[in-house]
Parts: C-alpha cells; structure tokens; sequence
C-alpha cells in the first residue's frame, strides 16, 4: 500500500513536514534535560555532560526551522532557495505571513516566560583561562533578530568539532534553544493552518 503526496511549488509538503517534525523532536529531549542536568555558569567538561547530544539537538533544531521556512514558502508559492540561512528564508515572506509567525512566537513566549537558562552556548579554546561570556540576556528577543543571530546555526554546529579557534584563542557558538523552538512551533502552526484551509477547499 502506498501513500501519494503532492507537490507544492516543487516540494512535497506533507512529506516535508513530517520529516520537519521528525527533527524537531529528536531535538526536544536535550532541551528538556538542560535545566535538570547542567548548572548555571561555564563548564570545563564535555564529553561527561551531554556533549554528543547537545550537538545533535543544535543541529536538528535549526534544520527543522530550516524545512519549515521552506515549507512555508513552497505553500506560498514562493521560491526555495538552496542556503541553510535562516534569516534569508524568513525576511522576504509577506508582511501579513511574518506577522502572523510573530504573533504566534510572541505568544508563545508570554504563555512560557524565559527560564534562567534560555541559551547555551559553547566556546573552543587554545588558552585555559575561563572567556567573558556575552549576556545573552541583553539581545533582542525579536523573531528577525533571534533568526539572524542564528542564521548559520544548521551549518556551524553540526562540523564544531572542525576547525581552531580565532587569533584571540578563543571561538563560541551560541544556541538560543527555547527561542528556536518557539520559532518552530510559530512557523509548523502556519503551515498547518495553510494545510487544514486546502483540506477544506478541496
């Protein structure tokens, strides 16, 4: 017995989404873990603390947004560029799209207010003294703003094991988990109101 999807703009989109959906939820169970299991300030250890998995949680998280723009906008009868850049998939959608997302990302964060610990981040070193960390604190929690801070997120973490940290001896990579997921969720409802609506035309 097989299944038939249609194509949207070049996309199967019901496919695409359960795949979407897929890798948000491979990505859920670190998130969950991160208030229970590591404590506020910096961490020496690795490999003991989750290492592994806070890698594949980052990396999943930021696709799923990724196939979820792009969803989107094969539903829009936009084009799908091939980047991994999320702010370049979420800007130039209509006005009335964003801020129908938006309204939804800010809902989502009045419903569940930032714990503490809302972001992660880890640096590479060749110097052994403990960096200033930014407070991530002090940023714009806008939807553009989160997106553009963590436009190459996708493409930075899944090789962070790769490469030598700047002149300075030192390199950090931030990851905005529960702003991401509240990005995941805002855009999964418009694609899901954009599917539901087609199910009742047809």
């Amino acid at each position: 017995m097989g299944k038939f999807y249609k194509t949207r703009n070049g996309w199967a989109v019901e496919m695409a989404l359960a795949c979407a959906e897929s890798f948000q939820k491979t990505a859920e169970p670190f998130i969950e873990r991160i208030a229970k299991d590591l404590p506020e300030g910096s961490l020496q250890e690795t490999h003991e603390r989750g290492f592994g998995d806070l890698i594949v949680s980052a990396t999943n998280l930021a696709f799923a947004l990724e196939t979820y723009l792009k969803i989107l906008r094969a539903q829009l009868g936009l084009s799908v560029p091939k980047t991994h850049d999320l702010s370049k998939l979420y800007k130039d959608l209509p006005p009335k799209v964003r801020s129908e997302i938006e309204n939804r990302y800010d809902d989502k964060g009045r419903s569940q207010p930032l714990p503490v610990r809302a972001s992660i981040t880890l640096g590479k070193a060749i110097r052994q003294e403990v960096p200033v960390w930014q407070d991530y604190r002090q940023e714009s929690k806008a939807l553009g703003s989160l997106l553009e801070r963590s436009k190459d997120v996708f493409k930075v973490w899944r090789y962070v094991f790769e490469g030598d940290p700047k002149e300075d001896g030192f390199q950090s990579y931030q990851f905005e988990y529960l702003l991401l997921l509240f990005a995941c969720e805002a855009v999964r409802a418009a694609i899901r109101n954009r599917l539901d609506e087609s199910i009742g035309e047809s």
